[in-house]
């Protein structure tokens, strides 16, 4: 066991070496070559590691539930952005970053800040994204499941709190519910739905 029962797990990323970046209540952690390494964090502070996007071993991305998004650089960590709402999810595209919070999505590239999504007429609570290869936009909720080509929005409203998503070699979209079965990023679930886009 390489952690104990007291530490609650929040996310999970392999990196493209297949290291492994564990986050918890606490603190983030990676394991490479047999050992853990602690990474960022203090006793007793309770950050809420949400996720976690690794570009390699040595440079990843993590969302805070305390409304910040940090970066990790060969040993620098550095705010990327904070007093948002409640941070759900990061995403790393080759170019930019994506900032999921649970109401807006954002686009850091450049060290300039795009407005994607947000505002009124959103779903509640935005969960969870991830990006297929034609480059669409997939955002979990507790409402539904979003789809943006960045124009113009799809909602799927028939859906219910949308827990985990991602694409197989197909290039369909699998989405969880609570209650169902299958392998994806972040969950595993009793039951498993596939659709084409």
């Amino acid at each position: 066991q390489v952690l104990g029962k007291d530490n609650r797990i929040t996310a999970l990323e392999k990196t493209p070496n297949c290291s492994i970046l564990i986050a918890t209540y606490y603190f983030l952690a990676i394991h490479q070559e047999g050992s853990l390494k602690r990474i960022w964090g203090e006793p007793h502070i309770k950050p809420d590691i949400q996720a976690i996007e690794a570009r390699s071993d040595s440079i990843f991305y993590w969302a805070c539930d305390e409304s910040t998004f940090f970066q990790y650089n060969k040993g620098q960590i550095d705010s990327l952005a904070a007093k948002f709402s409640f941070a759900s999810d990061v995403y790393w595209d080759g170019t930019g970053l994506y900032l999921l919070t649970t109401d807006a999505l954002k686009y850091l590239a450049n060290g300039a800040i795009q407005n994607l999504l947000g505002g009124d007429n959103i779903p509640e609570w935005l969960r969870i994204l991830t990006i297929d290869r034609e480059g669409n936009i997939w955002i979990g909720t507790f409402e539904g499941l979003i789809k943006i080509k960045l124009s113009p929005l799809n909602c799927y409203d028939d859906l219910s709190e949308i827990y985990a998503i991602g694409e197989d070699h197909h290039t369909r979209r699998w989405r969880n519910r609570p209650n169902s079965v299958g392998r994806t990023r972040k969950y595993c679930f009793p039951k498993l739905y596939l659709f084409d886009a």
